[in-house]
């Protein structure tokens, strides 16, 4: 069975610059192998791990806004809502991005990793609701009157804000680490090689969580 996806823009903007069109990703399951075919993200995603260069725009943004907040006077309207609005887009990238694994990598992990994908995605799942959080937080700095008690909300945002990026780029990790290997189109699926750190071959040669 054959299924495009459509990468999104926000998951390659950030380290290429090439036309719309050439976002588009086949990927196509023969005989246990996958191969993925591409306009432009050829090169991407045959000779360069499949999650690096993604997770790179997602941990610049996350590091850009981390300093933002670190430095923001809360007490500044028009700053603060400037940097809400910020916020707010990387919540909106990291969601298409986690739209797009679910689509296109996470089917190929049911057969090679039972549960791996699921387990993904209750992560995805707390990564929302955790920014959720944040967002609900940065909010109430704006719609306190009171300068002295902005700055304290601001603060505890941005140390918020950090533990969450500890968390998400722990969750980063385990994908570029362990998961990448296992649905990378160079690799065949069924190669003779050892598993993961953190999985071991079942009886029938699949990959299982440890």
């Amino acid at each position: 069975t054959t299924e495009i996806y459509t990468l999104s823009l926000h998951d390659a903007l950030p380290i290429y610059d090439l036309p719309s069109s050439s976002f588009v990703v086949e990927a196509v399951n023969k005989a246990g192998k996958c191969y993925y075919v591409s306009q432009g993200l050829l090169h991407m995603v045959t000779h360069v791990a499949l999650y690096t260069l993604v997770h790179k725009g997602l941990r610049a943004r996350l590091f850009k806004v981390s300093t933002k907040a670190g430095t923001l006077d809360y007490a500044d309207q028009a700053a603060r809502d400037a940097f809400y609005n910020e916020c707010k887009a990387v919540g909106t990238q990291m969601r298409l991005h986690h739209d797009w694994e679910e689509r296109a990598i996470h089917p190929l992990l049911a057969d090679e990793v039972p549960g791996c994908a699921e387990h993904l995605e209750e992560e995805h799942r707390m990564a929302h609701h955790r920014f959720d959080s944040l967002m609900t937080h940065l909010d109430k700095t704006r719609k306190q009157p009171e300068t002295e008690k902005q700055r304290a909300l601001g603060l505890e945002f941005y140390l918020a804000l950090n533990r969450f990026i500890t968390f998400f780029l722990q969750h980063l990790n385990e994908e570029e680490e362990r998961v990448a290997r296992l649905v990378e189109p160079q690799h065949d699926p069924r190669a003779h090689r050892r598993p993961p750190e953190g999985y071991q071959h079942d009886e029938i040669g699949r990959a299982v969580l440890t």
